[in-house]
């Protein structure tokens, strides 16, 4: 491997003097303590964003010693593919090839993991976690996505969307060394540590000596969802979710089918509606109900549900003053702040809603 020569001081050469004693892996561990850096950084700024709640919980001092961990797993499947293919392509007569591959492959991990780091605030503002699952699920409605990102968080994504292409770019321009080298490393010596590195980058990537390999769910180590989504980084919740979507798809197969009359047959079975009319056609399981106590007059009791509509709009949940009439309601109610939704996407009741 030609050294960088000692007469130019720019910031990337210096940088990458660093790298350079390791010849034809020189990406490899550039690519490898870029994430490491860019994942601890993230998680630290979280950390002190989320502070108040974090150190309520008994584990947060060993936060950032989880966190490695879980980079170090991010690190490994990023430079995997890089390891694999450096018998084939890390000798003199592929240099030129070797040099592209590595160059393009670690620009667009670099992107990819800078894209979810920078989503991860406005995500957690939204949901209170880590993108997950969430995240691939809403991509089935871009129309909606779009416009919810439009609408309410223009400033946010434009601001992301600088902060990443200027970091990759910071990133590619570090990288100029590497691809300005003329000529490889001793290929002999590469292919002897080779299986030594591959070793670690295995054990990088399992991160455990257990029957199962690392999840999320080993580094869910407080009642706090939260703080637990801190631990681990945004590209690896997302991935881990992808996943797992294929043995969901798997559990839905082994229901059976069954056609309609057989299932509003099973419906009207039940004791409770033993002796009920169901004279609609269009709404079939329409009937009325006696109630067992009669009461003078009815309850006065209406529930209000909002569908769709974010905390960002509503002012007593933080949010822009533009819902005077229900802050109204609220005054002369019961208003409720902490609730759950049982399923996982509000998108979905929207054509029932027209």
């Amino acid at each position: 491997m030609v050294s960088v020569s000692s007469k130019n001081h720019s910031m990337p050469d210096r940088a990458y003097r660093c790298f350079s004693w390791a010849g034809a892996y020189a990406p490899i561990l550039m690519l490898f303590f870029a994430i490491l850096l860019i994942g601890g950084l993230s998680r630290a700024l979280l950390v002190a964003w989320q502070f108040d709640r974090v150190v309520e919980t008994s584990v947060w001092p060993s936060i950032f010693f989880h966190g490695l961990r879980v980079d170090l797993i991010m690190a490994g499947m990023a430079v995997a593919p890089l390891v694999l293919l450096l018998p084939i392509l890390g000798h003199r007569f592929s240099w030129t090839a070797w040099k592209r591959v590595t160059g393009l492959w670690a620009l667009v991990v670099i992107f990819g993991f800078l894209f979810m780091e920078l989503s991860t605030p406005t995500f957690i503002t939204e949901y209170d976690t880590r993108p997950n699952r969430l995240f691939i699920e809403y991509l089935n409605y871009p129309k909606e996505v779009l416009s919810m990102l439009w609408e309410g968080y223009l400033p946010t994504v434009a601001t992301g969307v600088f902060l990443c292409v200027s970091l990759t770019a910071v990133f590619a321009w570090l990288m100029r060394p590497w691809l300005r080298e003329a000529t490889p490393g001793r290929y002999g010596r590469a292919i002897l540590v080779w299986p030594i590195v591959v070793l670690a980058v295995f054990m990088s990537i399992r991160s455990t000596t257990g029957h199962r390999p690392a999840n999320p769910a080993m580094f869910a180590l407080t009642s706090d969802a939260l703080v637990n989504s801190l631990i681990i980084n945004s590209t690896w919740s997302v991935a881990f979710a992808i996943y797992n979507l294929k043995h969901e798809a798997d559990a839905s197969a082994r229901y059976g089918d069954m056609e309609m009359a057989d299932m509003l047959a099973e419906v009207k079975s039940a004791p409770w509606l033993s002796g009920s009319d169901f004279t609609s056609r269009q709404f079939p399981t329409l009937h009325h109900q006696t109630p067992v106590q009669q009461k003078p007059r009815p309850l006065n009791l209406v529930i209000v549900l909002e569908e769709s509509l974010g905390a960002t709009f509503v002012e007593s949940l933080g949010g822009t003053p533009v819902t005077p009439r229900l802050e109204a309601l609220k005054e002369s109610g019961w208003w409720f702040e902490n609730l759950y939704a049982t399923g996982t996407r509000s998108v979905q009741t929207s054509p029932v809603g027209r």
